[in-house]
């Protein structure tokens, strides 16, 4: 999972890889309304992050993650101490996605999404300046 520094440019849909896995720690954090080309599955592995949807509001407590899928439009607020992560899923991936939803994250799914190396971030972005090779962890 690549690291990103709070308030660090990145883009979901400018990468190519079926799936790319983020991370960052942050304090306040004001996304805006946004959706993406990408299925997005959202989870704090600390702190708690509301997500603003059309008629809706959400709270995202540790033990609870968001899945959005593509086109959705969304906006996730953080006041504090936030260990935000997040996987994006190409929407063309050959699985049935799910509808928006929130559900309880289970131990084994926490350590999946805090353990994944998915997507390593392309040389393009990389180039660009987004997102650097200081804050990527190594492959294992």
């Amino acid at each position: 999972m690549a690291k990103i520094a709070p308030g660090q440019a990145f883009h979901a849909d400018a990468f190519d890889a079926p799936v790319i896995g983020i991370a960052a720690d942050m304090g306040e954090h004001d996304s805006g309304r946004h959706c993406h080309r990408r299925h997005q599955l959202l989870f704090a592995a600390g702190g708690c992050i509301t997500i603003e949807l059309a008629d809706t509001l959400c709270l995202l407590p540790p033990s609870r993650a968001a899945w959005i899928p593509a086109g959705t439009l969304h906006r996730a607020l953080m006041r504090g101490v936030v260990a935000y992560r997040s996987l994006y899923f190409r929407a063309d991936l050959p699985f049935p996605a799910p509808p928006l939803q929130v559900f309880e994250v289970n131990p084994l799914l926490r350590e999946a999404i805090e353990r994944s190396d998915v997507g390593r971030l392309a040389g393009r972005h990389r180039r660009a300046g987004r997102l650097s090779a200081e804050n990527r962890r190594p492959r294992r």
